[in-house]
């Protein structure tokens, strides 16, 4: 019979970059344990488990999510997943990219010339407030430089409703530039493809400037939201922009800095 550790390898094997890692670290604890006798006693076992080794709640839940995830994907069902309650604790990150992360970033340009596109994808997830899946499923078809919009279909979205973002001029400029390659897509990177090479970047631009370390790829998202609240944008406008179905969740995103907001004091 197949096991639980089975059953996450083959979802490693069909998943993103990032769950594949958390479905790797997952395996080990269902070695032995046969999915069909998978039970709310293994997960609470493993849940507390990890707690106890010391990980965060969030980091938990993922897991949690992923191990959830392989059985779905397998077609088995159980009620299991039903009867442990996992509570996502928020823990709002503070992490804005700053200019010492942009500059390590452009030193390390020239040891990666066919990943070039990174430094792109950076700046337009800073002026789109998109999240790297929807940058790397962006297609020309989705592009109107007459009209200066981005609309993404549903399909492509978290939400599943899709959504038009306005280019800015940098925006504009940045396509017009990725153009100029004719790959299929606006980066032409797929998700997976994209989340490797910003570690690469990130794990070489750490050994010019080690704060880099701690910026994650999504905390690019952090930064375009948090700095439409420092243009004056309402919240309506920023969430018609990010695509935040609920205020809660877009407020989470926003980290103001004091000095940004010194002009406004007379």
């Amino acid at each position: 019979m197949i096991t639980v550790s089975e059953l996450l390898d083959t979802f490693s094997q069909q998943t993103d970059y990032v769950k594949r890692i958390k479905a790797n670290v997952v395996k080990p604890y269902f070695l032995e344990v046969k999915a069909t006798d998978f039970n709310a006693n293994h997960l609470r076992g493993f849940l507390m488990k990890r707690l106890g080794e010391g990980k965060k709640p969030s980091t938990v839940v993922k897991e949690f999510q992923v191990l959830k995830a392989s059985f779905k994907l397998a077609g088995f069902k159980t009620k299991v997943f039903k009867k442990v309650v996992v509570q996502n604790v928020d823990e709002k990150r503070d992490r804005r990219m700053t200019q010492q992360d942009r500059q390590a970033l452009m030193k390390i340009h020239v040891l990666f010339p066919r990943e070039s596109n990174i430094i792109e994808a950076v700046d337009l997830a800073i002026e789109t407030a998109m999240r790297r899946n929807e940058l790397s499923a962006l297609t020309w078809e989705m592009v109107d430089f007459d009209k200066r919009m981005i609309s993404l279909p549903a399909r492509i979205t978290k939400t599943k409703r899709g959504r038009k973002i306005p280019m800015s001029s940098k925006t504009i400029e940045i396509c017009r530039k990725l153009q100029k390659q004719k790959n299929l897509t606006v980066l032409g990177f797929s998700n997976n493809a994209l989340g490797l090479a910003w570690s690469r970047w990130k794990g070489q631009a750490s050994k010019i400037y080690p704060p880099i370390k701690s910026l994650r790829f999504h905390d690019l998202r952090h930064e375009a939201i948090s700095r439409l609240a420092e243009k004056g944008f309402t919240i309506p406008e920023m969430m018609c922009v990010s695509g935040h179905a609920d205020q809660r969740c877009l407020l989470r995103y926003v980290q103001l800095r004091a000095e940004d907001l010194l002009d406004r004091f007379h």
